[in-house]
């Protein structure tokens, strides 16, 4: 599912940082938590990579799980997400209207995101 099926003989050393990644995603996805903290989780991923840890959430969602995820961009896992919060400035915005955010992205330069998942 997250596509290291030609790496399982590698020692996990020799994997790119990206690699490592989908390695922890893989870890988290098996065990079926109840609850998953994801913090950057899209970090060092490509876009293929990105639309796999996707394909994981909303299998984790459908199994029942909750996911609170922490981010500096928005991606195609934001789609997911019934509530936001945003950070700025050390103040605490919540954001019910992502496309608002996305239009004015540019102002949030420097804006921590919160995202949760509910089942």
């Amino acid at each position: 599912m997250v596509g290291l099926e030609t790496l399982a003989d590698e020692h996990i050393s020799v994997l790119s940082g990206g690699e490592k990644q989908r390695v922890a995603m893989a870890r988290a996805w098996i065990l079926k938590p109840s609850i998953l903290l994801m913090d950057e989780p899209s970090a060092s991923l490509d876009q293929e990579s990105i639309e796999r840890l996707v394909i994981m959430a909303r299998d984790l969602l459908e199994r029942g799980s909750s996911l609170v995820i922490t981010s500096h961009q928005t991606n195609a896992l934001t789609a997911l997400c019934k509530k936001q919060w945003w950070i700025k400035e050390r103040q605490l915005i919540e954001s019910p209207l992502l496309q608002i955010v996305k239009e004015n992205n540019d102002n949030h330069t420097n804006t921590s995101h919160a995202s949760t998942f509910r089942h």
